[in-house]
């Protein structure tokens, strides 16, 4: 909800002017602030809490992932996760550029072109469509879970197939994406935000699963699933930087286009590494 309010927000406040979009974060950090302080003084007092030495050893050791050789399941889902979210961060880290300076022209991003209002009310609506699209695989998740432990075969199988239906998904919306941005149109342009949201949550879903039964020790499942977590983060970075490289790669032909097969070769690595997994539990 929180993204595709900002999506909003700036979707909106950027077509009218661009410095109004760092004005409505500034005034939004300042809420998120202001609401914690108001609700810390109703927690208990921590000064009869027992004094523990910072260990700064036990503080980075979060960074080091699982060792050993049943370790090797779990960094495989790690880097599927990594490059998933390395997808998506191509497409929504340079959507604005996608829409303002691909799908509606306007030349160099460089140049005095004004900003328009069509652009900023298409990158609100996607904002709402991931959302949309998102919503729905919310609710129908647990239901294509128990549609998944009651098919026939293993089960660690029939979870990572539907890792690839889910990518599949997301690879048709970043195809029509693309052939919107080349060929024109907005409204199948959204179909890559709905695809997105969907599938991005699915897929979130099914990886739960295997990851949890991937963990090489139950007794550091929290360390590992901290360690886990940190694929996210880094796959936007890496996602950010793929995107730089291939617009400044391929500028003179495709421009901005170029985050699409960037994006789409992401989502086939990050599905075929669960696929690549000989064993899970006994799968």
């Amino acid at each position: 909800m929180g993204q595709a309010a900002g999506g909003v927000i700036g979707g909106m406040s950027i077509a009218f002017g661009a410095t109004d979009i760092f004005m409505c974060a500034a005034m939004l950090f300042v809420v998120s602030g202001i609401i914690p302080v108001l609700v810390w003084p109703h927690e208990r007092s921590s000064v009869d809490q027992r004094w523990a030495h910072c260990n700064w050893e036990e503080a980075f050791s979060v960074l080091r992932g699982p060792r050993g050789d049943n370790a090797a399941v779990f960094h495989r889902l790690f880097c599927s996760q990594l490059f998933m979210m390395a997808a998506m961060a191509l497409t929504s880290v340079f959507l604005w550029y996608v829409v303002r300076f691909s799908l509606y022209g306007g030349g160099d991003p460089g140049d005095s072109t004004p900003l328009t209002l069509p652009a900023g009310t298409l990158v609100m609506m996607f904002a709402i469509t991931i959302f949309g699209g998102a919503l729905l695989a919310t609710g129908l998740s647990g239901i294509i879970v128990d549609r998944i432990d009651d098919m026939p075969g293993l089960r660690n199988r029939n979870f990572r197939i539907a890792i690839v239906i889910a990518g599949g998904l997301y690879v048709v919306g970043l195809v029509a994406g693309m052939v919107t941005v080349m060929m024109g149109g907005e409204k199948l342009f959204l179909a890559l935000a709905f695809l997105g949201g969907f599938s991005l949550s699915i897929y979130d879903v099914l990886m739960r699963s295997l990851v949890v039964e991937s963990l090489p020790d139950s007794r550091n499942a929290g360390h590992d699933l901290g360690f886990y977590a940190l694929a996210k983060p880094l796959g936007l970075i890496l996602g950010a930087a793929l995107g730089a490289a291939a617009v400044n790669a391929f500028a003179p032909s495709f421009g901005y286009v170029a985050v699409f097969p960037a994006a789409i070769i992401c989502v086939c690595v990050a599905v075929a590494l669960p696929l690549t997994v000989s064993r899970i539990d006994g799968d």
